[in-house]
């Protein structure tokens, strides 16, 4: 184990690292002659090597904790690049520049000059003897293949933290958002703050195009009342979501953005009456977006991938509610029966596959209320605050 070059150091590895070598040395301190020392080691010698042991480990978490290893390397990388750039610099003085006197075609390097910096440099390998620049470029070659492969691997861990940063960002937000809930007094600066949270994520390098962020933004600023903008992030997400590699994962990110779309058109079709009930009209525009545009609906991009469970249920049976309020704004009479019909099975079947447990509480008690809602709905009371006032 390393801590250090100095003896200190030195003696802690061999009492804690090997067990003969340190009850040797307790015996001979515990002669009779070294007195009172020898007594009181006789008695905590043990101890004092377990002492040693804690001693040794804070040294090694000491120096190589994280924050000490990421200022070693930055070090390490200001002193590679700065002998780099000398390198680089003593190469070039050998160019010949184009120039009065000096035609374009002439060789950058003077053959001559240039193998003589290879060989000060020690680039002639054994088996070049005979050509110094074959044996350089060979040697230029393996380090350009080598370098290639390392930049790789640092592009791939430099996303990597870019990622893990943009989802800090994300969790922020949504810690936020949720506190607005907690903290009524304080909702306005909650939800403005986790607002930018979630743009802070999409600002993060190579996070511009999250449909997850562009989601979260888009919900964010529906919880605002600013509609209109949310209708275009959620367009925005839709747009992100094609680019997802998984088929199945794209196909319900998009089916998801078409849902809210729907749910924002249709709350911006509505009146406000004098009495202050909200009064919905007719959207064809919500209904395209749910269950009327061939295969490029909602409900349509869902339907290879059921039979669903919990949460994605739930939402299957949300998305049949939102598809038979929009039905019954433009009096598809035959479309909102079968809608309310296919809602209240998804609900009851999230009981139905759900055991009765405090892990699964909350998505029971979602599709409780989603029955109850339904049998409202089946009279033609429909709720819509959660449209209007999400």
């Amino acid at each position: 184990m390393d801590c250090g070059d100095g003896l200190g150091c030195q003696i802690l590895t061999v009492l804690t690292e090997n067990d003969f070598t340190a009850r040797v040395l307790l015996k001979w301190i515990a002669d009779p002659t070294f007195g009172w020392v020898s007594k009181f080691l006789d008695a905590h010698g043990e101890k004092l090597i377990g002492l040693a042991g804690v001693a040794f480990g804070l040294v090694r978490w000491w120096r190589y904790r994280e924050t000490i290893l990421h200022q070693r390397f930055s070090k390490y990388m200001l002193e590679s690049d700065t002998r780099l750039f000398g390198a680089q610099t003593y190469a070039l003085q050998g160019i010949q520049r184009p120039g009065p006197g000096e035609a374009v075609a002439i060789p950058l390097f003077v053959e001559e000059s240039l193998c003589s910096v290879f060989r000060e440099k020690r680039w002639a390998h054994p088996v070049f003897r005979g050509n110094v620049l074959g044996s350089a470029e060979k040697q230029l070659a393996e380090g350009a293949a080598l370098i290639q492969e390392r930049l790789q691997i640092a592009e791939a861990g430099l996303s990597s933290l870019r990622h893990q940063l943009a989802t800090t960002h994300l969790l922020r937000g949504a810690i936020k958002s949720a506190s607005a809930y907690d903290e009524p007094h304080r909702a306005s600066n909650a939800n403005h703050a986790a607002l930018t949270s979630f743009k802070t994520a999409l600002q993060v390098p190579g996070e511009d195009r999250n449909p997850i962020a562009k989601e979260l933004e888009a919900h964010q600023l529906r919880k605002l009342d600013q509609l209109p903008a949310a209708l275009a992030c959620y367009r925005q997400a839709e747009e992100f979501a094609n680019a997802l590699p998984d088929h199945q994962d794209k196909q319900l990110s998009i089916a998801r953005a078409k849902r809210y779309q729907a749910e924002i058109i249709q709350a911006l079709a509505s009146t406000t009456l004098p009495s202050g009930q909200r009064e919905f009209l007719g959207s064809r525009s919500a209904y395209k977006l749910l269950c009327g545009d061939g295969q490029n609906n909602a409900l349509a991009l869902r339907s290879p991938f059921g039979p669903y469970r919990d949460w994605e249920l739930l939402e299957q049976g949300d998305t049949h509610y939102l598809a038979a309020l929009v039905s019954k704004n433009l009096r598809y009479v035959e479309v909102l029966s079968q809608q309310l019909s296919d809602a209240k099975s998804s609900y009851q079947a999230v009981i139905d596959q759900s055991i009765p447990h405090w892990s699964n509480q909350l998505l029971r008690d979602r599709a409780h209320t989603g029955l109850a809602r339904l049998a409202k709905a089946r009279s033609g009371e429909f709720e819509i605050d959660w449209i209007c006032h999400p």
